[in-house]
Formats: C-alpha cells, sequence, structure tokens
C-alpha cells in the first residue's frame, strides 16, 4: 500500500534548474510533481529498488517510474528495467522520465511494450502547470 506523502517542496531554485540535481533530488522532484497531480507516491530504496525509482497510485492504477537524470540521451536500458519492474510490483503501467531525451531504440522498445517515455519538452509542460 502506498500512503500519500507529506507535502515535499522544491523552491524556485530547483524548480527551474533540473539539469543541476543529483539522480536522488531528481526522483524527490518527480515525488513532488506527482504529489501535486494528487497520486500517492513513494519513492523506493537506492539500491535493490528492482527498477523502479517511484511507485504512484490514485487508487485506481498502479504506476511505477524510472527517473533518468542523465546528461545524454536515454538508452534501451531504462526501458528493460522500468518493464521488469512493472511486472514485480504488479504496475498496471510504466513511465520513464528524463531531463534528457531516448535513444531511437528506447523509443522503438518502449512503444513494443507499452512503456510511456516523459522527456524533457514533455516534462517542462508538466512542470509548468502544477508548479
Amino acid at each position: 500500500m502506498i500512503k500519500k506523502r507529506r507535502k515535499y517542496s522544491f523552491g524556485k531554485k530547483y524548480k527551474n534548474q533540473v539539469d543541476l540535481l543529483t539522480g536522488q533530488q531528481f526522483e524527490y522532484f518527480l515525488s513532488a510533481l506527482f504529489y501535486k497531480m494528487g497520486y500517492k507516491n513513494k519513492v523506493t530504496k537506492g539500491s535493490y529498488d528492482f527498477g523502479a525509482d517511484l511507485i504512484v497510485s490514485d487508487g485506481k492504477t498502479k504506476i511505477v517510474i524510472q527517473a533518468k537524470r542523465y546528461q545524454a540521451k536515454v538508452g534501451i536500458k531504462a526501458v528493460q528495467e522500468v518493464f521488469s519492474a512493472m511486472h514485480y510490483y504488479d504496475a498496471d503501467k510504466a513511465y520513464v522520465f528524463t531531463n534528457n531525451y531516448f535513444t531511437k531504440s528506447a523509443s522503438i522498445l518502449a512503444h513494443k511494450l507499452n512503456i510511456q517515455l516523459c522527456d524533457r519538452e514533455q516534462m517542462e509542460r508538466l512542470k509548468n502547470k502544477y508548479f
């Protein structure tokens, strides 16, 4: 069961500078974003997370999220990891979020496996809508 997180606030310092966050801060940034979107969520442990950095739920749908704060394009490995996590956690959906973009092979596999990819531009739109 996922408990509703306490309100986690990212000040203006980070809201507009996602590229400066560490990987863990990026996970908590996504946690705050999903909280604002009305989801209960949990950031998983750093190790042995089975491919999910966050687990979110609206009470009906469970979603696992792989968070990749990279300086380069995100490759196929992230899609494979989140697909495994979706089955491990019995989730209904799986997403990969990044502050960058995805390689063509990652996009092709994600489409085939019905994994949602959220790149820099899509995340920026969500950030602007909810923060």
